[in-house]
């Protein structure tokens, strides 16, 4: 398990390692903030949404995993950062499918190229 792991929950697991690799407080995250939002309004109000949701419980922690272990793993979360801000606008626009669809593609993505 990651460095981190046991203070996250499963929802924000990417985020919140994000965050936490990146020195960026979680109290004033507005990506934190905005998935949190996605998860509540979106995800959990479908079934899709909810298999995504415990499927994402699996993978979260192993992508966080991977990306820990790399020696470039600040480029990584800097990199996933920048996406999470993107998503995070689209959320807070109320476009909450494109959010949790551009969510889903990093989660995605992540996972193929680790």
């Amino acid at each position: 398990m990651g460095r981190h792991s046991k203070r996250r929950k499963p929802c924000c697991y990417l985020v919140t390692a994000c965050l936490d690799n990146l020195g960026i407080a979680r109290e004033t995250s507005l990506e934190l903030a905005a998935m949190k939002q996605v998860t509540k309004e979106h995800i959990l109000a479908s079934r899709q949404g909810k298999r995504d949701y415990l499927l994402y419980q699996r993978k979260g922690p192993e992508i966080v995993s991977k990306i820990e272990a790399r020696s470039d793993s600040k480029e990584i979360f800097g990199r996933v950062y920048d996406r999470l801000k993107d998503i995070s606008r689209t959320i807070f626009n109320g476009e909450l499918d494109k959010g949790y669809q551009d969510y889903r593609g990093l989660v995605l993505e992540l996972e193929k190229d680790l």
